[in-house]
C-alpha cells in the first residue's frame, strides 16, 4: 500500500511512524473491541520504503477466521508521541465475510 499526506497529496514519510491496521465489528467500537490488530512495530505490517510511504500488510488465516457479517477496518499512522498523522490512504473501509475463510494475502 502507498500512504499519502491528506493535505499535500505527497507520499507520507513513514520514518518515525507506526502504521496500524485494525478490524472491528462496528466503526464506533473502542480499542478493547478490536478483533484483529497489526502494526509496523511488532508484526503484520512491513514498511518497505519509509520515505515513499510504502508498506505491506500481511493478513493471516487467523485474521480471516471471523463469523460471517459486515466488518470495518482502519489504517492509521501514529508518531512516537502517540499523535495520529492524517493520511488519505483509506482511513477506514468495510468488507463482508460471507463464510469463514482461512487464507493469507498481502496488500
Amino acid at each position: 500500500m502507498r500512504i499519502h499526506d491528506l493535505f499535500t497529496g505527497e507520499r507520507l514519510d513513514l520514518n518515525d511512524l507506526t502504521v496500524y491496521f485494525t478490524i472491528k465489528k462496528k466503526l464506533s467500537d473502542g480499542d478493547e473491541e478490536i478483533l484483529v490488530e497489526h502494526n509496523s512495530d511488532e508484526a503484520g505490517i512491513t514498511i518497505t520504503n519509509a520515505f515513499k510511504g510504502e508498506a505491506i500488510l500481511q493478513v493471516t488465516p487467523t485474521d480471516t477466521d471471523l463469523h460471517p457479517g459486515d466488518y470495518y477496518f482502519d489504517i492509521r499512522c501514529v508518531n512516537a508521541g502517540g499523535t495520529e498523522v492524517i493520511s488519505n490512504y483509506p482511513n477506514y473501509g468495510t468488507f463482508v465475510v460471507y463464510e469463514v475463510v482461512r487464507q493469507s494475502f498481502s496488500v
